[in-house]
């Protein structure tokens, strides 16, 4: 996935070094491993489409996750779900309801 850098330079960034992708403001940013946040030209429903193939699910409408990231699924409020990835911040990311199903069937 190319996505680009705070510098304005471009990287070409491996799948599995993105843990979430996530939309903000009309633009649309890959947050790696190491923490670097990058945008990305494409919009989330692009990236849902291109990325599927590679485990990223959409958990929220404004979220997309790299499943192979997450290590806990935390009940919320109301049917929601707290996903806590397995990067050095334990970062969380909701999940709403209407995603919710999908995510169970796609994880057994």
């Amino acid at each position: 996935l190319w996505c680009q850098r705070e510098n304005e330079t471009i990287a070409l960034v491996d799948y599995v070094n993105i843990l979430w992708i996530e939309a903000q403001e009309k633009k649309v940013f890959a947050r790696t491993r190491d923490g670097e946040q990058m945008q990305t030209p494409y919009t989330l429903g692009e990236l849902e489409e291109r990325l599927r193939a590679h485990r990223f699910l959409r958990v929220h409408k404004g979220y997309l996750v790299n499943i192979d990231h997450v290590s806990e699924v935390v009940p919320w409020f109301s049917g929601t779900f707290v996903l806590r990835l397995n990067d050095s911040n334990k970062s969380e990311i909701p999940m709403s309801r209407q995603y919710a199903k999908v995510f169970k069937e796609m994880i057994g």
